[in-house]
């Protein structure tokens, strides 16, 4: 019983993390987002330029260690509760249907379909490739 009440929490809070991306992205301006301060992380506009280079995508993505690209997740609000959420979603799901001490190997697996499905069809499916 305790791991779907845990279930249930974690899908409510995947629910206020979905709103505030949808408040980000619909009602930014008349928001309690609009009265934080860097407008760069909270605002969607122009928060998705954080991942580049002096924002500017011609530069290229900012690079950590290795020249890996520094993680969308923590370069903007919409982009960081998109990820909450989706952490939410996967604990919701891996407590829900597994046996008790399986819930990580599960948790584990839903991120990884969830992360490389969304990323072959935004990157490669959904894309009109420029001749």
């Amino acid at each position: 019983m305790l791991y779907l009440i845990i279930a249930a929490i974690f899908m409510a809070l995947a629910s206020i993390c979905n709103s505030v991306m949808d408040t980000l992205d619909h009602h930014q301006s008349t928001s309690i987002f609009s009265k934080f301060k860097n407008p760069l992380w909270w605002n969607s506009d122009q928060g998705w330029r954080n991942k580049y280079i002096d924002r500017d995508p011609k530069k290229g993505r900012v690079k950590w260690f290795w020249k890996i690209n520094k993680p969308v997740q923590i370069t903007d609000a919409w982009h960081f509760f998109k990820m909450l959420m989706i952490v939410f979603m996967c604990g919701a799901a891996s407590i829900s249907f597994t046996k008790p001490g399986y819930w990580i190997i599960y948790f584990i697996a839903f991120g990884l379909i969830w992360n490389n499905t969304f990323s072959l069809f935004y990157k490669r499916i959904l894309i009109i490739k420029k001749k």
